[in-house]
């Protein structure tokens, strides 16, 4: 696609951040844009998950699946170059690595990141009280401005973005009417449905060369069918939340240590959040009983 009409409304405005930057805004920027970083809302569903909201984690990180699936999808439909480093300074923010493929680091339209916080803030708008309502706009305007600021994204890539992300709210509202607010019912035609749809979106996203991301949302929803299927424990507790986030911990270490078996290693971290923290729990009570 020819972005020749856009490209120089779209260049002015990436020159007026790049006149503004500062070493202190910088490294501000680089910890705030990780508000549209897949990784920082799987860590929000596995708290969620933990503290006995599992229908609430499943619906987050359905919003993280079709973000990553529509996003990327068109980013190599369009195949738009991102901002040129030799012409913009381009910086990248904290743990930007950990679930990208490298050659998405090539294409620009649509902005990943501002696709995923509108769904996110698009979502849960209405579910929400009003002090959170203010923070979720606040962040799908940090977020946004973070992307331009650090030269990851034109003007036009962020308002696409943020356009399907709202888009992609609302597909999740619509999937998940008939599920109860606090119980999700495997027998239930929608649950299977959504279930489904979750499923061939991860196909996809595999295909498109999103491995990381893939294989750690899969273990997150095998996890899931799992807990439900064994009829697990709901109830939360703070040592069910500490032991959570150390073997969270220590699975991502094991990533980041040993690459030979990353995907292993991300499968595992997501099917931690969802099975096996609440298996060890399950046993530390039977045991204590």
């Amino acid at each position: 696609m020819d972005f020749s009409f856009i490209q120089a409304f779209d260049v002015s405005i990436l020159n007026f951040f790049q006149t503004i930057q500062q070493p202190i805004l910088t490294y501000i920027f680089q910890a705030l844009s990780l508000l549209g970083n897949p990784i920082f809302w799987i860590m929000v569903s596995a708290f969620l998950y933990w503290n006995g909201k599992e229908t609430q984690a499943v619906l987050t990180m359905n919003l993280v699946v079709f973000s990553a699936l529509v996003s990327n999808g068109l980013k190599e439909f369009f195949q738009r170059p991102r901002p040129d480093s030799n012409q913009f300074t381009v910086t990248q923010e904290a743990l930007q690595e950990l679930f990208e493929k490298a050659s998405s680091y090539g294409y620009s339209f649509p902005s990943g990141h501002a696709t995923l916080i509108a769904g996110i803030a698009g979502y849960w708008f209405l579910k929400v009280k009003k002090h959170f309502k203010i923070l979720l706009v606040l962040a799908v305007l940090i977020v946004s401005l973070a992307r331009m600021y650090l030269g990851w994204h034109y003007f036009s890539d962020i308002v696409l973005g943020l356009l399907l992300g709202l888009g992609i709210a609302q597909f999740n509202t619509w999937l998940v009417f008939e599920i109860k607010e606090k119980q999700i019912h495997f027998n239930s035609w929608k649950t299977q449905t959504v279930l489904a749809v979750v499923f061939v979106c991860l196909l996809f996203l595999y295909y498109l060369g999103i491995n990381k991301l893939t294989f750690a949302i899969f273990g997150f929803y095998t996890g899931f069918f799992l807990f439900y299927k064994f009829k697990l424990e709901h109830r939360t507790s703070k040592l069910k939340q500490i032991t959570g986030f150390i073997g969270f911990g220590f699975l991502g270490l094991c990533y980041l240590l040993i690459n030979s078996l990353s995907l292993l290693w991300l499968f595992l971290l997501g099917f931690w959040i969802t099975f096996g923290n609440a298996v060890l729990y399950q046993k530390w009570k039977n045991k204590n009983n």
